[in-house]
């Protein structure tokens, strides 16, 4: 947590996490001026070779799972960067609709059927075909990708 430091020497019970509920409190507002659009969710990440998180935990963020080790400019999948914890909060209760998600977030993942497995000559279009990327196009790209490195 490079960006959010605070010493050892510093003494005061629950700083963190005030502090991150005070520029919760901003960031739509700033985001907003700057970029004339407001923002659904915010996301951080926590080194857990160093970190725990508890800040982010006390404050209600919620995890959401791991990053793969890669930087956002390792074009080669080197994977140099160390592993990563990923938060969330959610500033827009409506966010889920706004980006055309289920009302709920799905909590059970089905198995699929043996014969739509990888061997399918349809298994790049099974993984990604329901992907909402907004653009079909852009979901048909995905599909072509995956198919093709595979």
């Amino acid at each position: 947590m490079s960006r959010f430091l605070i010493r050892n020497s510093v003494k005061c019970k629950n700083l963190a996490s005030f502090c991150i509920s005070k520029l919760l409190k901003r960031v739509s507002a700033d985001f907003f001026r700057m970029y004339s659009y407001y923002p659904w969710v915010v996301e951080s990440f926590v080194d857990t070779e160093h970190f725990d998180g508890v800040c982010y935990k006390a404050s209600n963020w919620k995890l959401i799972g791991k990053t793969k080790g890669r930087g956002r400019n390792d074009r080669y999948t080197k994977k140099n960067e160390s592993v990563k914890d990923i938060y969330i909060y959610v500033l827009d209760d409506h966010f889920r609709k706004h980006a055309s998600l289920p009302p709920e977030p799905v909590n059970e993942i089905k198995p699929i059927d043996i014969i739509y497995g990888l061997e399918s000559d349809k298994w790049a279009e099974n993984e990604f075909g329901e992907a909402k990327l907004g653009d079909k196009r852009l979901t048909d790209r995905l599909i072509k990708i995956a198919d093709d490195k595979f």
